[in-house]
């Protein structure tokens, strides 16, 4: 079969589209098929033309590759990898960088560890603990953040409750109330301000209310990354996941967005390649404007259709798993929010500790 080219394709992404799960052998099908002057060496396919093999030929192409243990993909059973979430337990580092047009705002960093408890009643137990925060790498020697690094010290370490989906059941703190307003009533001898004691006062207030700290917790855009929708779809279509839609918290005191997303299974660096990497990426369907997001009503609606009104952005994220045990090693996410002619945009990533240098 002959395919007509297009100026730039490439051949990695012919072999997306046949569906050939190493390059090299569409490659060396085309040089055995194709007259001599045709034949083409290495991603940038020249020409016009690129002869291809048929359904059946690409079918046992594939079974060539595998036998040869040469395959760019290690496709699960079923369509789902078996996540191992005990293993999430370690340390993190998290930078979070904020663009206005391409300029930096601000880089914000921290350390969180999480430590699996185990099952209990179905559910996966973790405690987690943040520390060492840092804005444009440096620990803030103001007033307002020491006084904000005393006071997350003693709400820590926080449980977070998972479900064998991947998704958060819920958020708890582990000290009892009593306990932790103890503790602020403590650091706020060292603050005598206006705003010190309104902000303790607010903690103690949270800590009064199960159903706020969870939610609080439980919908940081930490807690939605590194637990949610994400790991529960499937592959179906290859490579791809059919589209599903997800909230995501990017911005800061404003409900979540809702994005219509999709999971796509991306290839090997090479054959012996030791990391899954899943590309997750779509734009926002949710019908709310910018100033909507502010404000606690409206709720969104599924049912109504975004317009010319409606908060105009885009997700993407790549994580990246051990291939041997799977692990979560790396989460980059990146959000892009469209207004006024301006992009404001901002750069979440988290490595294992181990990984980061």
């Amino acid at each position: 079969m002959v395919y007509r080219l297009f100026p730039g394709q490439t051949l990695a992404g012919l072999c997306e589209e046949l569906r050939i799960e190493n390059p090299e052998y569409l490659l060396d099908f085309h040089n055995r098929h194709c007259p001599a002057a045709e034949r083409s060496e290495g991603n940038l396919i020249g020409g016009t033309r690129f002869f291809i093999p048929t359904a059946e030929e690409v079918a046992e192409i594939n079974r060539n590759i595998r036998e040869n243990n040469e395959s760019f993909y290690d496709f699960p059973a079923d369509g789902r990898f078996p996540w191992n979430y005990p293993g999430w337990e370690g340390m993190y580092h998290i930078s979070r960088t904020c663009y206005f047009n391409d300029d930096i705002a601000g880089t914000y960093e921290q350390d969180i560890r999480l430590d699996f408890e185990g099952v209990r009643h179905g559910l996966y137990h973790y405690l987690l603990t943040a520390s060492d925060f840092r804005k444009n790498g440096d620990l803030s020697d103001s007033k307002i953040s020491t006084l904000a690094g005393m006071c997350m010290e003693n709400l820590y370490p926080v449980r977070m409750m998972v479900t064998p989906q991947g998704k958060i059941h819920k958020a708890a703190l582990t000290g009892s109330p009593e306990l932790l307003v103890s503790g602020w009533e403590a650091i706020e001898q060292h603050f005598e301000d206006h705003y010190a004691l309104n902000y303790i006062g607010t903690l103690k207030k949270m800590a009064e209310d199960p159903d706020v700290i969870s939610g609080r917790f439980s919908c940081t855009l930490l807690s939605s990354l590194l637990f949610g929708p994400f790991y529960e779809m499937k592959l179906e279509d290859w490579t791809g996941s059919p589209a599903y839609r997800a909230f995501y918290p990017w911005i800061a005191e404003a409900q979540p967005v809702c994005f219509e997303l999709r999971n796509t299974l991306l290839p090997k660096e090479h054959p012996g390649d030791g990391f899954i990497r899943i590309r997750q990426a779509g734009i926002s369907c949710d019908p709310r404007s910018l100033e909507d997001l502010f404000i606690m009503d409206p709720d969104y609606s599924p049912t109504v259709a975004p317009d010319e009104h409606s908060i105009d952005c885009e997700h993407y994220s790549e994580y990246t798993f051990s291939r041997k045990d799977y692990t979560l090693r790396r989460i980059e996410a990146v959000f892009k929010n469209f207004a006024n002619g301006n992009t404001g945009k901002e750069v979440f990533l988290l490595e294992r500790a181990a990984d980061h240098s």
